[in-house]
């Protein structure tokens, strides 16, 4: 297979191709405010994940829409956007 292919290849090689994949790749800083109850105004908040299988993040916090925008938009464009858990 791939993985074996790959392990053959001189490391200069190995070298070469993750500086491509890393040059070409997209990581977008995501997240996504789902309403929970519409008459509390209740948010969950997630963030896209990049590790594993990607997608969704398990809820990162719950609260009103302006307590976790403050809390979360400040990540975006930053590295600490990758860091939230």
């Amino acid at each position: 297979g791939g993985g074996e292919r790959l392990a053959r290849m001189s490391p200069h090689l190995r070298q070469a191709i993750a500086a491509e994949l890393a040059k070409r790749a997209r990581f977008e800083a995501v997240l996504k405010f789902t309403l929970l109850d519409a008459d509390e105004r209740s948010f969950e908040v997630a963030r896209m994940r990049y590790t594993g299988n990607g997608g969704w993040s398990h809820p990162l916090a719950l609260g009103t829409l302006p307590e976790l925008a403050a809390r979360f938009v400040p990540h975006v464009g930053k590295d600490s956007f990758f860091q939230l858990m």
